[in-house]
């Protein structure tokens, strides 16, 4: 079953309550103080038929934090207008928070016309509404005559609202569950229960759901909507849920109920907002401002981003970093509201850029600026481009852009994109981003085998971190370079495919005499500031000649300090087989005594055999693997 919210707004005193009960037969005003005031405080519902829900919102400025999540997440907005009064001042706060959010469609009561008398005077009122609502989203708009008093005009205002509700769907569904809490209570015998429109996805009987920002957890014990036990809630449907496995007092207005995993709570966010034509205020560079998203009012500062800028006037847009004093859960291209901190008023609105920006603003200046003026399909290659060194896998994706699978298949369907990694879960980044990698990956090899000449290849992890790659995206790109022959691995380093070292005369001078020493010195070879001053260098100098033998095949890397020939060691294997090899094994005394050597030689090259898989530790004895 599709439903349409319909919201009430309008300036104090001006019927909407009296006209809401003409139209349905429900008084919305519940509360006893509502009653007693003759006035609107909190938020009224009624049905004015099986699909439609009519919210009825307070008109008195002090209440617009109610007015605001009443239309947070409405159809079509009923705009009341008495003949008597006229367009006054909450008229046109009500009607700059519609069109802030983005409400498609309305209607306008023109109410009490039981108290004119002049039908002249109807005439000119129509005449001033329509030039107010000229260039708004409520241009050309039917108004209707009424009075809720006398329930003249009553059956057509009835009549254009069920035309209009069924005109005016234009919802974005990011495809996961989500609700706004406009009410949250407790009811004797069931619990926990929230009350709000279903903004995205659909809700089943027995879920479980994620509590926001609190990031609680609660199982759903049942479902109501419009009045009737259901078994799920879908897009647009007003819908009561009870809760069960949630704390007491972890309700409240502003709650969000969510699909888990695709809203994150977060004190920073990135928006582009604009400022209202017909404001007095300005916004300065980190003033104090309220937030209104969704059913929530949140205090922040606003940080802009453009550089120099220090203020914000009327009518101007513009973006910026905004830092809260509590965690709200944002998504993408969620509406909301500012109010000037105080006095307390409407001055402006937006979208949400990223709900999760950088949170320095140095940072968070040039990522920004690049997301505004943008389309939806090109900010996400916008974050794409910005996951690049660490692309995310597809479910980590859905998060992010926070939309279902299908919704992101779909979103992300103009990118030409790779996948790799778990077919299951893979990784997903741009063939654009993909080829440019490679072509830094080869660049960057060239340079720091230039830089180190002595070198016939780089430490996979020194290349790594130079080029800044997550793991699983630098060993993917180095399979498919080794692939296409752009580069191949030697003993743990990476070279490009053919690259030969040239050592000068001296350096090959001092080779020789490394690689003689270290087969002259048996088992206890001088260790590598020793070695350095034996061959007259310096141990920094010696280090990439060492690598080169051991590319050579002729020496092997023992310890940081301790360099081994190759025949030394194929030496030394064969003789703890020919003296050991009956036992299964030694301990370390008769190692030192076998190969004459101090603890100094004999820890490390234990340790060393240990790591060949040669030998194994078992207590104090060293046991043979192979």
């Amino acid at each position: 079953m599709s439903q349409t919210v319909i919201g009430t707004a309008g300036h104090i005193d001006h019927g909407k309550t009296t006209l809401v009960k003409a139209l349905t037969g429900t008084d919305t005003d519940r509360l006893r103080e509502e009653q007693e005031r003759g006035m609107t405080i909190d938020l009224g519902f009624a049905f004015l038929s099986d699909e439609i829900t009519i919210i009825d919102v307070p008109g008195h400025e002090k209440f617009i934090r109610n007015m605001v999540a009443g239309v947070s997440a409405i159809d079509a907005a009923l705009l009341t207008i008495a003949a008597d009064d006229g367009i006054m001042p909450q008229t046109r706060e009500h009607f700059d928070i519609l069109s802030i959010l983005g409400v498609p469609a309305g209607v306008v009561a023109l109410n009490k016309i039981d108290l004119v008398d002049d039908p002249e005077w109807l005439d000119l009122l129509e005449e001033e509404i329509r030039e107010f609502l000229a260039g708004s989203f409520m241009e050309g708009a039917p108004i209707v005559r009424v009075s809720g008093e006398t329930s003249e005009g009553v059956e057509q205002l009835r009549s254009v609202l069920l035309n209009i509700a069924d005109a005016s769907k234009e919802r974005r569904d990011r495809g996961f569950f989500r609700l706004f809490a406009d009410r949250a209570f407790s009811m004797k015998g069931f619990g926990s229960v929230v009350t709000g429109t279903v903004t995205g996805g659909l809700l089943k009987s027995g879920a479980n759901v994620e509590l926001l920002p609190a990031l609680a957890h609660a199982k759903v014990r049942g479902l109501q909507s419009h009045g009737e036990s259901v078994d799920e809630v879908a897009l647009g449907d007003r819908a009561a849920v009870n809760l069960s496995q949630i704390e007491k007092g972890a309700l409240k207005r502003g709650s969000q109920l969510a699909e888990k995993g695709f809203l994150k709570p977060s004190k920073v966010l990135g928006i582009s907002f604009s400022l209202l034509e017909r404001t007095e205020r300005r916004v300065k560079h980190q003033q104090r401002v309220r937030l209104h998203i969704g059913t929530e009012e949140v205090l922040g500062r606003i940080f802009f981003v453009e550089e120099g800028r220090k203020k914000c006037e009327a009518g101007e847009t513009t973006v910026a970093l905004l830092r809260l004093e509590q965690e709200v859960a944002a998504a993408v291209d969620d509406s909301f509201i500012l109010r000037f901190y105080s006095p307390a008023e409407t001055i402006g609105g937006g979208t949400i850029v990223d709900p999760a920006p950088p949170v320095r603003l140095k940072a968070a200046r040039p990522w920004l600026a690049g997301l505004v003026n943008k389309s939806s399909d090109e900010r996400l290659e916008k974050f794409f481009e910005q996951a690049a060194s660490e692309p995310l896998t597809l479910s980590e994706w859905t998060r992010r852009w926070q939309v279902s699978l299908e919704k992101f298949t779909e979103d992300s369907s103009h990118l030409k994109t790779i996948q790799f990694g778990n077919s299951g879960d893979p990784y997903l980044t741009l063939q654009s981003v993909v080829d440019g990698q490679m072509e830094s990956y080869l660049s960057q090899v060239e340079g720091l085998l230039k830089k180190r000449s002595t070198r016939r290849g780089v430490p996979q992890e020194d290349l790594r971190k130079s080029l800044g790659f997550s793991r699983p995206l630098f060993d993917w790109l180095t399979g498919r370079l080794q692939d296409d022959s752009k580069v191949q691995m030697e003993s743990g380093n990476i070279t490009l495919r053919g690259y030969t070292v040239t050592l000068s005369k001296d350096d090959e001078a001092i080779t020789h005499k490394l690689r003689d020493i270290l087969k002259t010195s048996g088992y206890t070879p001088p260790v590598l500031v020793e070695l350095a001053e034996e061959v007259g260098a310096n141990g920094t100098d010696i280090v990439p000649l060492l690598h080169i033998l051991k590319d050579r095949g002729e020496t092997c890397q023992v310890s940081s300090k301790l360099w081994y020939h190759n025949e030394v060691m194929n030496k030394l294997q064969d003789a703890l087989k020919s003296s050991f090899g009956d036992s299964g094994g030694f301990n370390v005394g008769q190692f030192k005594k076998l190969t004459n050597t101090s603890r100094k030689h004999a820890i490390p090259l234990l340790e060393y055999l240990d790591s060949l898989r040669f030998t194994d530790r078992d207590g104090d004895r060293r046991v043979f693997l192979s």
